[in-house]
């Protein structure tokens, strides 16, 4: 009877909280020290931003450039989107950003003040309009050929 006792409170020592019901969990455990030790569940600290970018007709827009800024910090990244027109930013820093994206022939857009939370992913989508760049040729032109109109 001694020994069965002596078992039993010897497992409970070396387990506390539920492991103490439960001799296989793992979760937490007593040091040889007697102190608490738990096992690696640590904090987020940080958060994420996601989107997709498209032109006026809701394409994706692949290889578009973007970029975040942090405010706060002035810390930047860049990333491109995929073939599919997405992108992703892990491990942001908590705080406040401004995303900008640039693609050829579309104009730049940006975007302020995206709050980015601990432990949450942010979205932001952007639909880009196509760039107002009037092109000039200088220099004379000479017609070839004229085709009479109908």
């Amino acid at each position: 009877m001694v020994s069965r006792l002596w078992r039993g409170w010897s497992r409970r020592r070396k387990t506390v909280g539920n492991a103490a019901r439960d001799p296989g969990c793992e979760r937490h455990r007593v040091s040889p020290g007697g102190r608490v030790c738990q096992a690696g569940y640590g904090q987020v600290l940080y958060g994420s931003l996601t989107g997709i970018v498209t032109d006026p007709s809701g394409a994706v827009i692949p290889g578009a450039k973007v970029d975040v800024l942090n405010v706060g910090t002035g810390a930047t990244r860049e990333a491109s989107t995929g073939e599919r027109g997405t992108f992703l930013f892990n491990n942001l820093e908590v705080g406040t950003y401004k995303i900008t994206v640039e693609a050829a022939s579309f104009q730049t857009m940006a975007l302020d003040n995206v709050q980015v939370n601990t432990n949450e992913v942010g979205r932001a989508d952007f639909s880009l309009q196509i760039a107002n760049d009037a092109v000039t040729v200088a220099g004379d032109v000479k017609i070839a050929s004229q085709v009479p109109r109908g």
